[in-house]
């Protein structure tokens, strides 16, 4: 099995189908031989073979795919930009019983956004957040919040950064901020007024006070929406030192 995974990784995805009909015909047949071929060709951008593969298998009683065949076959998918055959496996999956992880669901995530299908990404998000075993984490939050602030789409930047609040307990708006330059966000003003806005919801008073500065230092004009959402946050609070020293 090792042998037809090397040849995969060599650049050598028929030498290894050789292998493995050498293999088969010796009675050999398993899930594992069947997963090496499949992963040969996946990381030959084979995907239409690797998807034969598959289908022959099902047919095998003793040799079915498990959770490590379709997140190996959905990473080759979405790397192709195949999102039609995405959706097949997961249907394939769910017939099966079988949950992608978290690390799988990103991978789509990833895939979604870069292709500019920001809706089915929307669609995977609160999917993910209505999950009992599959939650969000903070890569994901990164993943969906870069894409909707280089799209514009500040509305569900924000109810993203919010829902980051919610999954880990504990605001991740600062670590974003700090981040924005890696994740490719654009930090004007309606980036940082959808963090501020995000930090009055969940109540995070003193991280408004950082990224207001930070903001600033940027040389990103606060607009009326930005003091509006600031005053109200500590006059809720009753913090009214804190708007007497707005700038």
């Amino acid at each position: 099995m090792k042998l037809i995974v090397l040849l995969g990784k060599s650049g050598q995805p028929h030498r290894a189908h050789q292998l493995f009909d050498t293999i088969k015909e010796e009675g050999c047949e398993s899930t594992e031989l069947y997963t090496a071929l499949i992963a040969a060709y996946c990381q030959n951008n084979l995907v239409d073979e690797a998807i034969l593969t598959l289908d022959e298998m099902k047919d095998l009683p003793q040799c079915q795919p498990d959770f490590s065949i379709y997140s190996t076959l959905i990473k080759a998918c979405v790397d192709a930009l195949k999102f039609e055959l995405v959706e097949l496996l997961y249907e394939e999956m769910a017939e099966r019983s079988i949950t992608p992880n978290t690390s799988t669901q990103n991978i789509v995530l990833s895939g979604y956004g870069k292709a500019g299908r920001c809706d089915q990404m929307e669609k995977m998000l609160l999917s993910m957040m209505e999950s009992t075993t599959c939650k969000p984490d903070v890569e994901t939050m990164n993943i969906v919040i870069s894409v909707f602030a280089n799209k514009g789409q500040i509305d569900m930047m924000e109810k993203c950064i919010c829902a980051s609040y919610d999954v880990h307990g504990q605001p991740q708006l600062i670590t974003l901020v700090n981040l924005a330059g890696k994740l490719q966000i654009r930090e004007n003003t309606s980036f940082y007024n959808a963090v501020i806005s995000a930090c009055a919801k969940t109540e995070a008073l003193m991280e408004i006070e950082i990224i207001f500065k930070r903001m600033k230092e940027k040389q990103c004009q606060p607009d009326d929406t930005t003091y509006s959402v600031v005053i109200e946050a500590y006059r809720k609070e009753g913090m009214n030192d804190k708007i007497h020293c707005l700038k």
